[in-house]
């Protein structure tokens, strides 16, 4: 299972979540994997993904997901690092064994937009 995050946006300069399309690619494998879940261990971060559970297959192999992050602890969410710290994607195989992998494949403009809007929301969590 791969997850690949292509752009994102806010809605105004303050608005806590980010809106990120993303797809969700499946491995090539035989059978079926159903994505339950894209989280981060931890409460820096808060992530919705409004489209899940989606099914992959060979059939199948990619749905696009929106994915929304805000920070939920700002003095963990303005030290993370999307490339250093990616996703979590959990997921169930046909038989019904669950599934983990770290997921967000994304270029180095995300991954600055990404760092930026933490900062913008939070400001600077040491003076709070």
């Amino acid at each position: 299972m791969r997850l690949v995050l292509a752009g994102a946006s806010s809605d105004a300069p303050r608005d806590r979540y980010v809106s990120i399309d993303a797809v969700l690619l499946h491995n090539g494998g035989p059978g079926t994997a159903t994505v339950k879940r894209i989280h981060r261990p931890g409460t820096s971060l808060s992530i919705r993904v409004p489209d899940l559970p989606v099914t992959l297959s060979t059939n199948h192999p990619y749905e696009r997901v929106q994915v929304r992050l805000a920070p939920r602890d700002c003095v963990l969410a303005t030290e993370w690092t999307p490339s250093a710290r990616p996703l979590t994607v959990s997921w169930e195989d046909e038989r019904g064994h669950s599934r983990s992998g770290t997921g967000g494949d994304h270029d180095a403009h995300l991954e600055l937009f990404l760092i930026r809007h933490m900062s913008a929301v939070c400001g600077d969590p040491s003076e709070k």
